[in-house]
């Protein structure tokens, strides 16, 4: 009852040692340790980046300890690294649709929140084809962090709200299309960075669908597989499109496979027009009540978690002008 408490107290996650069971109190006690062991890193990161207090909190600990297999040493020294990372950054005092690439052109990086998925974990999802200038990865990797730490946002409102009170629904999905991977996309040095950017976000990662890499992908992969935490590589899924909405269906529930899927399709159907200088604007909703639409889920544009994108601000900023 004792931990029961605490952990509604400190808003602990629920089935959350890292196999979808209750915490012991060995586990809870080193949560608490760890949150004491990083509180004076954590007050010099706040007095940087004022916002940041919130995100540090004892829930965070517990992902840090649940990918250190509850070896504390180990997870302070990765929060450590992590805190310290943060204070030479700028990201944590900026929001997603900051993201100045894409700000200045919503066309050349289009991956977003789309929605959320039936156990309310942010979906994001992008297509290769629809980011038009996606080659330059200092951009990719800024937009990516600023992406990660708007969903962990959305996800702490969400918990304010009471919900998302289990460690898995405080993951976020990724859904990557594959259509249009080219010759250009085959650098591994963005995947390798990628790997290790991932290493200051432990345990945020439900799962990853990557739809119709191909074979060339794969080499890539197998160079960053091993950089990739064993729980980080278990939840990555390749799938074509022929069977790529069974598999949402079952993961993300049918609204969430319904929208994916409307979009890959809306992405090839309005491709002749990016060809004549028309290119699709994810950021604009249809004109056409029952068509899909690009900005995302009817759900989740209808709620009060919506994450603002580069393209709704540039929108915004084309009206003010």
């Amino acid at each position: 009852e004792l931990s029961i408490a605490t952990m509604i107290k400190h808003d602990i996650a629920a089935l959350g040692n890292g196999h979808n069971e209750e915490l012991s109190e060995e586990e809870l006690s080193k949560i608490h340790d760890l949150f004491d062991r990083v509180a004076p890193r954590r007050d010099e990161l706040v007095s940087i980046h004022p916002t940041e207090d919130a995100v540090w909190d004892r829930d965070a600990c517990r992902r840090y300890l649940v990918a250190r297999e509850w070896k504390i040493d180990k997870a302070e020294d990765q929060l450590v690294s992590t805190l310290e990372w943060r204070k030479t950054e700028d990201h944590p005092s900026l929001e997603f649709w900051q993201s100045a690439k894409a700000l200045a052109d919503p066309h050349s990086l289009n991956m977003r929140v789309c929605g959320f998925d039936k156990d309310g974990r942010p979906i994001v999802y992008t297509c290769f084809a629809e980011a038009r200038d996606r080659w330059d990865n200092e951009a990719n990797l800024n937009h990516l962090t600023l992406l990660m730490d708007a969903c962990d946002g959305s996800i702490r409102k969400r918990r304010q709200r009471g919900l998302n009170k289990t460690a898995s629904s405080r993951q976020t999905v990724y859904v990557v299309d594959f259509d249009g991977f080219g010759i250009r996309d085959q650098d591994p040095r963005l995947a390798v960075q990628t790997a290790k950017l991932l290493q200051y976000y432990p345990e945020t990662m439900g799962l990853a669908v990557f739809i119709d890499a191909p074979t060339v992908f794969y080499a890539i992969y197998q160079l960053v597989k091993p950089m990739l935490d064993a729980r980080v590589q278990s939840k990555i899924i390749f799938v074509n499109t022929k069977d790529c909405k069974e598999t949402l269906e079952e993961h993300l529930g049918d609204e969430a496979a319904d929208c994916i899927v409307s979009e890959m399709a809306d992405n090839k159907y309005k491709r002749p027009g990016a060809k004549k200088g028309k290119p699709k604007k994810y950021w604009i909703s249809s004109p056409g009540e029952g068509q899909h639409n690009p900005r995302g889920m009817s759900s989740y544009l209808e709620s009060d978690f919506y994450v603002k994108t580069p393209g709704d601000a540039h929108e915004e900023l084309k009206i003010d002008e």
